[in-house]
């Protein structure tokens, strides 16, 4: 169960909303609302300052939960977004946020100036020749370093120096059947980077030997979606990687690097996450959040346990369904009959 200080933050193709283990609120978009919220949400990024900066389809909103209103960051009045969709809201070290597009360069937020700005990641492809297609999109931004963050891309891997301004491309000097497009990675003690793909598998690369190499999830890995920019990689437990793929949920361990399909939890049961499974967030107590096709989940792995909560976006009425060895514990579920649904989570403490 959350603590009393904190929400759960979901964002959904049917808008957002706040959920602190027993009410929700939902800030659903509606043209005559003063503060309207666009409602397909792609991500959402809790700030230093406890904003909710939400990445989507229109643009960019930022909440400031205590005061209840919003500031829109829409194209119309910031050039630089375009009319690009908003895929990644990430804040880095500095505690700059920092912007992914669809077809544009990352942008970073400069609050001074109260505008965006481009790093120049589109004209380094090009000048450098490092890839022929003109579409480039990037799925993930994280740190790197102080100083560097890392762009995940549908083009590869790169870093950039925020004081330099220099860009690092880290090319693939292996041939593997996945596509090279990588939706999002984790850093383990800056010796090794692992990344997920748009194929059912991930890539691992070495920074002290700068050498990659690919691991296929499961021999059922010949299943692609649209939505391999939102599947991502989560460190749990003792040395594990939890990988959200579209065959479910994939466990690789660091020591023997084998890959496991945990399919106890890959199942069509209106009860269980379905096998495609878009977003892994941790939460309290070790306690795992799963974004899938079917809606959205939290499993307790300390007992298996599954339960889910039902939003019924028409009614707006809370129904509680349990398969689970213990009752304390809540999981938010949206059902949207007929469509995917890639969901974000983001826990934030709320100031009293």
């Amino acid at each position: 169960m959350q603590q009393s200080n904190s929400y759960l933050w979901v964002g959904i193709e049917g808008g957002l909303f706040r959920y602190d283990g027993q009410n929700y609120k939902q800030y659903s978009y509606r043209k005559s609302d003063k503060n309207p919220v666009s409602p397909i949400i792609n991500d959402l990024c809790i700030s230093y300052k406890n904003k909710v900066w939400i990445a989507t389809a229109d643009g960019i909103s930022v909440l400031d939960p205590i005061q209840d209103t919003f500031k829109h960051f829409l194209p119309a009045n910031y050039p630089e977004l375009s009319t690009s969709v908003t895929n990644h809201i990430f804040e880095d070290s500095d505690k700059t946020i920092w912007v992914g597009l669809d077809n544009r360069d990352p942008l970073y937020y400069d609050e001074s100036q109260d505008t965006f700005i481009s790093i120049g990641w589109k004209q380094y492809i090009i000048e450098n020749n490092l890839d022929v297609r003109k579409y480039n999109c990037v799925n993930t931004i994280k740190n790197k370093s102080k100083d560097e963050i890392w762009i995940c891309s549908n083009v590869g891997l790169y870093s950039y120096h925020k004081i330099t301004k220099q860009f690092s491309h880290y090319h693939k000097n292996i041939n593997w059947n996945s596509p090279i497009e990588f939706s999002d990675l984790y850093c383990q003690d800056q010796k090794s980077v692992f990344l997920n793909t748009s194929g059912d598998g991930f890539a691992i690369y070495h920074l002290d030997t700068k050498q990659w190499e690919y691991h296929k999830a499961s021999p059922l890995s010949n299943v692609l979606s649209d939505d391999h920019k939102r599947w991502s990689i989560l460190p749990f437990g003792d040395r594990k990687l939890w990988v959200a793929s579209s065959v479910g949920l994939i466990e690789y361990n660091l020591d023997n690097h084998k890959s496991t399909l945990l399919n106890d939890f890959v199942s069509h049961d209106e009860h269980n996450p379905n096998w495609m499974i878009f977003n892994i967030f941790k939460g309290d107590d070790e306690v795992m959040w799963l974004g899938g096709l079917n809606g959205m989940w939290k499993l307790d792995p300390r007992f298996q346990c599954i339960q889910k909560l039902h939003i019924d976006l028409k009614e707006k009425i809370l129904q509680q369904s349990i398969k689970t060895l213990s009752i304390r514990i809540y999981i938010l579920h949206v059902n949207r009959k007929g469509h995917s649904i890639a969901i974000k989570f983001q826990l934030l403490s709320c100031m009293k």
